[in-house]
């Protein structure tokens, strides 16, 4: 008798934990991205506006001025565009892969004049516009 309980007690337990792993299995997992404004000139950080983009859309946005830091979480893991945008400069884009397993940080440190893109690349903006341009050409 005390055989088949501790047995059953085991299917039990079994049980649970194989339902447990299939829940988790089934959760999708989330990243978050790390975003920082070390942008400063004459010992002054510079407001920096930052839009988070996926897939051609907007996810999000912030302006970086008084919050040098920012945390985004609930990300699906993927490849993602942050523009850097500020007054008097160029965007900065920084194309990046976020991943649910590491920790996912981005920053603006420096900024020009003029438009630039890091870590890939065409930016979603510029392939929208080679597409238009050729179906332009082909009518």
């Amino acid at each position: 008798m005390r055989k088949l309980i501790l047995g059953l007690l085991a299917v039990g337990l079994l049980a649970i934990a194989l339902s447990h792993a299939v829940v988790q299995a089934q959760e999708p997992r989330t990243a978050e991205l790390a975003v920082s404004n070390q942008f400063e000139v004459n010992n002054r950080y510079v407001n920096v506006f930052a839009t988070l983009f996926k897939d051609g859309r907007e996810v999000r946005s912030i302006d970086l001025g008084a919050q040098l830091n920012i945390v985004w979480s609930g990300l699906q893991p993927g490849q993602y565009e942050v523009h850097f945008q500020a007054r008097g400069y160029g965007t900065l884009i920084k194309q990046i892969v976020i991943s649910s397993d590491v920790r996912n940080f981005v920053n603006v440190s420096t900024m020009t004049a003029h438009d630039e893109v890091w870590n890939g690349g065409p930016t979603l903006a510029d392939l929208e516009r080679r597409i238009a341009a050729l179906e332009k050409a082909q009518k």
